[in-house]
């Protein structure tokens, strides 16, 4: 589906449960206007859809598509499938037009609602008080209300503070997305919430079940997804931004502009070059070409600590043990640890299995690290290196079984699976870490800038706009708090970008003071940068 500036849904492809909102059956290959419940009128003043298709990719996948559509007055419009009750009209009949969704009384439309989601069978809505309401199939828990009893009404999901449940304050959420069987949620303090099915991690709690049918794990309310070692929480650690659900994985986009993943990696969705289901947040990569490399070679012997030189690497520290084991650590152009083996008297093997078991993200050209254990070493592998992480992302995307990533430069990256070509790479071999999106010029032969990227069963999809000539802020509103940005193109035709409330930081991008009134002109590479990251919220 896609909702255009008017108001107006369009929808094509499948139509077998009347996921299209025209009236019929008919599957269609090009865009036509979802119609308004009379079967009369499009559907209008909407400002928010979701399309929600039957699961994983297969000939079955769209047997049990349904759309929302999210009215201008707060109030939600159902259509498609609704075996499960997941059209929110107290029954389990499917429509080939929007209904409006009840409230939990099944008396009234469900009001004051201001996003929207919706997958495999279930749906989701946030109000304006920051309640999250689930209905529809609830068979791991993605309803969150403590059961897996389906629902043909909204009912609300219990945070572990909500007043509904231990007395403590309220939680309230700002964000909410919707993945195969499983949600997550942002609160207004930053925190990342998940639920529902957790097989392999996807909920990001730490904890995964035993098998792909391992249902036992599943939350059936909401529980904090932990940062990387584990602790307090993502949201706390890290100040997110975004969040993405794919199938059976999520991402996380902090406000440093990098992407966090996990979950499961049977083709690769968490982009960390290992393939191993992860059940805490961890770096997606950069491109398998981009690694801190060291060569132990310069070096015939070690007597006491020394430090290697490297390739984008802060620092590379060796020391050798007593018995001639030796000691790693490296860290990160950031300055970060990311592996360090203190253990003495361990064997060649031994060094292999620390580093996989430890470091998913080390590798190397040929092997692995390997020091024979004597003071002179004479078997040290050529090249190892410590991938680096994807950076610089504003915006990201969660597919079936593939992420997506934007750089504020305006290349998409992607990575995981690529059978159908959803990666927009020649072949169909899924990819480990990230690779650059291969896309067309514009008709003039100048970049194209994706202005909104989404990820499906199988495929990909980006809304493109011509590269800015320039932009330009206009500074004269801030005392308002309201950034009005602006394209211009070299015709001279203008446009306004963005216009909302913003306690963005500008300071951060451009050496302009914000409490200067008037406009400011920026260079085009800066144009680029403002473009995306000043359209967030």
């Amino acid at each position: 589906m896609a909702l255009d500036a008017d108001g107006t849904v369009w929808a094509w492809g499948s139509n077998s449960q009347g996921q299209l909102g025209d009236g019929t059956r008919t599957g269609r290959r090009l865009p036509i206007r979802v119609l308004n419940e009379n079967g009369e009128q499009p559907l209008r003043n909407i400002r928010a859809i979701a399309a929600a298709s039957g699961g994983f990719p297969g000939p079955d996948s769209g047997s049990e598509g349904h759309s929302l559509a999210l009215d201008s007055d707060g109030t939600v419009w159902a259509w498609g499938s609704n075996s499960n009750g997941q059209l929110g009209d107290g029954t389990t009949a499917g429509r080939l037009l929007p209904g409006r969704v009840l409230d939990e009384t099944g008396l009234r439309p469900l009001e004051n609602i201001v996003a929207i989601a919706a997958n495999n069978r279930h749906s989701l809505a946030l109000d304006a008080a920051g309640a999250v309401w689930a209905w529809g199939s609830n068979g791991h828990g993605q309803l969150g209300d403590g059961t897996r009893v389906r629902r043909t009404l909204p009912g609300r999901v219990q945070f572990p503070t909500d007043t509904d449940t231990d007395g403590g304050p309220p939680v309230r959420i700002v964000a909410i997305v919707s993945a195969l069987y499983h949600i997550l949620a942002q609160d207004s303090d930053g925190m990342l919430w998940s639920w529902g099915h957790n097989d392999r991690g996807q909920v990001g709690d730490g904890t995964m079940g035993s098998s792909l049918t391992d249902s036992s794990n599943d939350r059936l309310r909401p529980v904090a997804v932990r940062d990387s070692s584990g602790g307090e929480g993502l949201g706390r650690s890290q100040r997110i931004v975004a969040v993405a659900g794919g199938g059976r994985h999520s991402y996380a986009l902090d406000a440093a502009g990098l992407v966090w993943a996990w979950g499961i990696n049977i083709w690769g969705e968490l982009g960390d070059n290992s393939g191993r289901d992860r059940a805490v947040p961890g770096y997606v990569l950069a491109n398998a070409d981009e690694f801190i490399a060291f060569d132990l070679h310069l070096m015939a012997s070690i007597e006491g600590p020394a430090s290697i030189p490297a390739e984008n690497a802060s620092a590379v520290y060796v020391a050798q043990q007593p018995d001639g084991a030796l000691h790693f650590r490296i860290f990160d152009e950031r300055g970060a640890k990311v592996i360090d083996l203190p253990e003495a008297g361990i064997s060649d093997e031994k060094v292999r299995t620390l580093i996989r078991n430890r470091l998913a993200n080390l590798w190397d050209r040929e092997e692995f690290m390997v020091a024979e254990k004597r003071p002179v070493m004479t078997s040290i592998a050529a090249a190892v290196g410590y991938m680096r992480t994807l950076t610089d992302i504003v915006s990201i995307a969660g597919g079936a079984g593939h992420g997506l990533a934007v750089t504020s430069d305006g290349a998409i990256w992607g990575w995981g699976s690529n059978a159908s070509g959803q990666l927009a790479v020649p072949g169909s071999s899924n990819r480990l870490t990230p690779v650059r999106a291969q896309l067309p010029a514009g008709e003039d032969g100048t970049p194209l800038l994706p202005v909104t990227i989404a990820a499906g069963n199988s495929h990909s999809v980006a809304i493109f706009a011509p590269a800015p000539r320039s932009l330009i802020l206009e500074y004269d509103r801030l005392a308002e708090g309201v950034l009005t940005l602006i394209w211009q193109h070299s015709d001279g035709a203008e446009g306004v970008v963005l216009e909302q409330s913003t306690s963005l930081d500008l300071g951060s991008w451009t050496s302009v003071s914000p409490d200067t009134a008037g406009r400011k002109e920026v260079d085009l590479k800066a144009a680029g940068t403002l473009f995306f990251r000043l359209r967030k919220p």
